[in-house]
């Protein structure tokens, strides 16, 4: 109704100002006969817009379409309940990522330390090439009972373990400066170089889980030519020792998993 009624004002009001004779125009332009100038051009339109009944009905048009937009946009937004659905989503997948990462980043870990173990075999091995023998003294040699960072002891069977310490690092570095191992690398040979020490003095090569969960390696040497080595087992479990068929072998403890060794015989 008030849109035919807009319609109809909208179409009569040309008319009633061509119309000068109009009674009705003859009493806005007196009511609105106000000013000067432009001033009263604009005071007698809007008292003819107000009169007809268009403005009131275009305000009520603006403010209709005003009414549907802001329901639109009441509808779009998003409510508490959806917001922590969503945060909860993203807390699960985060977590998820964290333990991705975590796990990803202790196998490349043991990777890298699994490699050292193979370095050093090698430069053991090389050691052996050139010199013919083992470095039979008692530098950073375990005693007779062998024991790893809280393993199991077993006896001695004529072969020699050592802990990786940094005087032994030294000799396999070729520093002969070092009067504790000067006797073992005569020649000084660069049979191997380490990286990665921990923070005692003097420092000591550990893995690659670094100075603040870092482990020394341990390493035992085939003296008596037998080709076998007793070594201590790589898991908990009922036999605390095991039979390899090795010239060498190295270890070290994973800190990520207790009781159980990164071994380069596996």
């Amino acid at each position: 109704m008030n849109t035919l009624k807009l319609k109809a004002n909208l179409f009569s009001l040309p008319r009633l100002l061509l119309n000068n004779a109009n009674p009705d125009y003859d009493m806005v332009k007196t009511g609105c006969n106000r000013g000067n100038g432009d001033q009263q051009t604009l005071r007698f339109l809007r008292c003819l817009l107000f009169k007809y009944g268009i403005v009131p009905a275009m305000t009520g048009l603006s403010r209709s379409i005003f009414a549907f937009r802001s329901s639109r946009s009441r509808k779009n937004a998003f409510t508490l309940l959806e917001l922590l659905v969503v945060i909860t989503i993203i807390a699960i997948l985060l977590g998820l990522l964290y333990g991705t990462i975590h796990t990803v980043s202790r196998y490349s870990r043991e990777t890298i330390t699994r490699g050292e173990l193979a370095n050093i075999e090698a430069a053991w091995k090389q050691y052996y090439s050139y010199y013919h023998t083992w470095p039979t003294n008692d530098v950073e040699k375990v005693g007779n009972s062998i024991s790893a960072a809280g393993f199991q002891r077993y006896k001695s069977d004529g072969d020699l373990q050592y802990e990786l310490g940094p005087y032994l690092a030294n000799m396999l570095a070729g520093v002969t400066s070092d009067t504790t191992t000067a006797g073992l690398n005569q020649d000084g040979v660069v049979f191997m170089e380490f990286t990665r020490f921990d923070k005692e003095t003097p420092p000591a090569p550990i893995s690659a889980w670094g100075w603040s969960r870092g482990q020394r390696y341990y390493v035992k040497l085939d003296v008596n030519g037998d080709n076998t080595l007793l070594v201590p087992a790589d898991a908990p479990g009922s036999n605390p020792t095991n039979t390899i068929f090795r010239r060498v072998a190295v270890w070290t403890v994973n800190p990520d998993l207790p009781g159980h060794l990164i071994v380069n015989w596996k």
